[in-house]
């Protein structure tokens, strides 16, 4: 199973504030040049999977989703609160640098 989603933000640093939402919610991650892997274990849901996040530019990212059992169709929503808890956290830290 694959997701994929792209998701823009205005934030002065995105690639930071992403590593910031990450640590907040307290995802391990892998950090290459352009992408940001985070992988997650076996769980109720699936048989583990694995999120992708690509700095398309200064503002834009690609989130893409997959399950590690390549035969796996559904994960029971695992994927999409996984998205939405990282992109809240985004929103978080856009609110709070309009703030400032």
């Amino acid at each position: 199973m694959k997701i994929t989603k792209i998701v823009s933000y205005q934030l002065k640093d995105l690639n930071q504030s992403l590593i910031n939402s990450l640590e907040i919610l307290g995802w391990e991650y892998d950090l290459f040049e352009k992408q940001i892997n985070v992988n997650f274990d076996l769980n109720a849901y699936s048989w583990g999977s694995t999120l992708e996040i690509e700095l398309v530019n200064e503002q834009t990212l690609k989130l893409v989703y997959k399950t590690n059992f390549p035969l796996q169709i559904y994960d029971w929503g695992d994927s999409n609160r996984k998205i939405r808890k990282l992109m809240t956290e985004l929103k978080r830290f856009e609110v709070l640098e309009r703030l400032d």
